[in-house]
């Protein structure tokens, strides 16, 4: 799981080198990194827009050779936070979904894939639908989910920085209607990285949501409607 970088090094037979002969291409590869470098990325930038000129960028340029570039960068960084270090690893796998792996994902899905598999460290029993609240059968019952879904957001991302912040968001955004997702936004944005937050336990978690927010992110719903 934590070895994608080395796989894809291992596989390829494209030359790692660390320049391009079109010194536009280069640029281009510059600027990517440089908007999903894990040690500066903040709560505003647009990583998945940086993702998208990558998925571009692929179109006219070899996937695996763009991939391996940005890859060898993320293996070059070396940190003592445990939260920079869960950045580069769902970062790694995201780039290599959407660039490298055999039958390659549109970023979206590959989104939504990896945060899934990081929210189940946490809640194993978590299911598609759970995540897709709107997949309820009514209203009170996507209240319900939703209700639920928001702390599990938040507890999985006290595990990351803020690319691993902004990929739950980006993946909320697609199954969340604005007034939820803006919710979302505030719970999983609250607070700056820390490695104290992402040694923190569940019950902790849930201890300090509550208490922060009680019930005011709550949808009411009807308890006859839930059968």
């Amino acid at each position: 799981m934590f070895n994608s970088v080395e796989n894809i090094a291992a596989a390829s037979c494209i030359s790692c080198a660390r320049s391009f002969d079109d010194a536009s291409v280069q640029d281009d590869v510059n600027h990517v990194f440089h908007a999903l470098d894990p040690l500066t990325v903040g709560k505003d930038c647009d990583v998945e827009g940086a993702l998208r000129k990558l998925v571009e960028l692929s179109r006219n340029f070899p996937a695996e050779r763009l991939a391996l570039e940005l890859l060898s960068r993320l293996a070059d960084i070396s940190s003592r936070k445990k939260y920079v270090n869960n950045d580069i690893v769902i970062l790694t796998h995201v780039i290599n979904d959407v660039c490298v792996a055999p039958g390659t994902s549109s970023l979206d899905v590959a989104l939504r894939a990896r945060v899934l598999v990081a929210v189940r460290e946490y809640f194993p029993d978590l299911s598609d639908c759970d995540f897709d609240v709107a997949q309820q059968s009514n209203l009170d019952k996507e209240s319900v989910s939703f209700n639920r879904l928001l702390p599990m957001l938040g507890m999985t991302s006290q595990s990351y920085g803020y690319i691993g912040k902004l990929f739950l968001l980006g993946a909320a955004k697609q199954v969340l209607n604005d007034e939820r997702y803006e919710k979302c936004k505030m719970v999983i944005l609250d607070e700056a990285p820390s490695d104290e937050a992402l040694n923190m336990s569940q019950g902790k978690y849930y201890e300090n949501y509550l208490n922060k927010y009680e019930s005011s992110l709550d949808e009411p719903y009807d308890k006859n409607n839930l059968v």
